[in-house]
């Protein structure tokens, strides 16, 4: 199979190649693909945080309805303590490894995570005032409650940053105690265990987002005719 594939349907003279590097920086029809796509990792990520049992989810919540219209991807509240609730804010980020943009820090990084930090970095900066004036929150303050903002990053590839990782292990451990706590008023009927149950659930979505980035290239992909 050969490396180049068909011209982009938008630019003359733009090759389609098999790593979709032109895909990804398409103006013309990547743009709305890379939302698609966004949509997608999102929806996984939604249907975890209700299944593990979190409160108050909220999509696309205003982080400030006086002065702008930013808005945090998703937002959930683990009320488990009863004397102190984590509220939390998570945003979505995916980015290309081999694009122009990132090929070159990718080569220079030994621990191949150049993208990663690169979309971390920008997603934190875009959220600093928003985590610093939250935490001036008398609730905060007073140690009732607290603010935590998680960058859900990844590349086009499946590789996932500490933020994502973080995420899933906090939804994981999350759900275990649930069911840890339920187990202990009532035995399931299956017999099941929390660890056997975690396990399942992690597996579960692990493949749910890397088949939701994976749907979302392939619609990169077709959208500039490859």
């Amino acid at each position: 199979m050969e490396y180049e594939a068909n011209e982009c349907r938008h630019h003359s003279g733009q090759i389609c190649d098999r790593h979709l590097n032109h895909g990804h920086s398409c103006r013309q029809s990547s743009s709305i693909k890379k939302k698609d796509r966004h949509e997608l990792v999102k929806n996984v990520r939604s249907d975890l945080i209700s299944e593990v049992g979190y409160l108050d989810k909220r999509i696309e919540p205003r982080t400030n309805k006086e002065i702008h219209q930013k808005r945090a991807d998703i937002s959930y509240v683990d009320k488990s303590n009863i004397g102190k609730h984590v509220h939390y804010f998570t945003d979505d980020t995916i980015g290309h490894p081999l694009c122009k943009t990132h090929i070159v820090n990718e080569m220079k990084d030994l621990s191949a995570q150049a993208t990663i930090k690169a979309l971390e970095k920008n997603k934190s900066k875009h959220y600093a005032e928003f985590v610093q004036k939250s935490k001036s929150h008398p609730a905060v303050v007073q140690g009732t409650r607290v603010i935590n903002y998680k960058t859900i990053a990844m590349t086009s590839l499946g590789e996932m940053g500490d933020g994502t990782v973080k995420f899933f292990n906090g939804c994981i451990s999350y759900y275990k105690t649930r069911l840890t706590r339920e187990i202990r008023q009532a035995p399931r009927p299956d017999g099941r265990t929390p660890k056997e149950l975690t396990a399942e659930l992690r597996f579960i979505y692990r493949v749910r987002l890397q088949f939701a980035i994976a749907q979302g290239n392939s619609a990169i992909a077709t959208s500039v005719g490859y």
